[in-house]
């Protein structure tokens, strides 16, 4: 019974076994990658074991499937001066006639001064924390500029006044005036407010004068900052 690979007079019924015994090995070869020790739960994937010839049930540290990182560009345009120690309004500055020009918060040698911007996050963000670039830039002087950036996740009836997480400070240093100058990455900063997906987050960016490698000698001209964020699905549905 059955179907043979043999169609003519000169085929054999020898190598027709062995076509269909080779097809059994392959199936059962098959299914036995993916002989699963247990059964697969939301978020989870399947990774090869080349040790193993076996797919295996795998998730990071929190059950769920990290994508990667992605970022945000976040310039003063959407950003406002503090009410209490807030930095310049926004000012566009020309360096040159016929050339880029640049629209600035300034912010103070001499005291330190805030500016906040908010951001409904992503739903694909895994409420993890975030790093972040300073873009900036300065008219004169020497010297470095420490840049903090602090937040805090609201959601929904939640009280707008809610404390900002701990700042975290990145510190640069002026090349030359009116060069674009795009800090390193600051370490993590840990959004408080318990984040959940949905969340508007706000945020309070800051020249910190009193830092010890804050010495540059002039307004510190802000221009952005870039924002770096860990997904854990693919979109945002």
């Amino acid at each position: 019974a059955g179907t043979t690979t043999t169609d003519g007079v000169d085929d054999r019924i020898d190598l027709a076994r062995a076509d269909i015994n080779q097809n059994i090995v392959n199936v059962n070869e098959i299914i036995d990658m993916f002989d699963l020790a247990s059964e697969p739960s939301n978020n989870q994937i399947l990774k090869y074991n080349t040790t193993t010839d076996r797919f295996e049930v795998a998730d990071d540290s929190t059950g769920t499937t990290t994508i990667g990182t992605h970022d945000i560009w976040v310039p003063v345009q959407a950003m406002y001066p503090t009410a209490d120690g807030g930095s310049s309004i926004l000012t566009t500055v020309e360096i040159t006639e016929g050339r880029p020009e640049l629209r600035v918060l300034d912010f103070d040698k001499d005291t330190t001064e805030f500016a906040q911007f908010s951001i409904a996050m992503p739903k694909s963000w895994n409420e993890g924390t975030i790093t972040f670039e300073a873009y900036w830039t300065a008219a004169s002087g020497s010297g470095g500029c420490s840049w903090g950036l602090q937040g805090v996740a609201v959601s929904n009836d939640d009280a707008v006044a809610t404390a900002f997480g701990t700042a975290v400070v990145v510190d640069d240093t002026l090349i030359a005036a009116n060069d674009l100058h795009i800090s390193p990455t600051s370490s993590a900063i840990t959004i408080a407010g318990t984040p959940a997906a949905g969340d508007l987050c706000f945020f309070q960016i800051f020249r910190d004068h009193d830092d010890s490698n804050d010495t540059l000698s002039a307004d510190a001209r802000l221009i952005g900052i870039k924002i770096h964020y860990t997904t854990e699905a693919g979109t945002d549905d």
